[in-house]
């Protein structure tokens, strides 16, 4: 049960997290540097 809390909040943090630098990314420069940091 604890492992599973973790995963789901660590995995909650994550994706707000990711889908904020995507948006500001977006925001900021019309997707392409967006593209960049999901690919890596």
């Amino acid at each position: 049960r604890q492992e599973q809390f973790e995963k789901s909040a660590a995995g909650r943090a994550a994706r707000a997290h990711q889908q904020g630098m995507a948006k500001q990314a977006a925001n900021s420069n019309k997707g392409e540097p967006t593209l960049k940091w999901q690919m890596g």
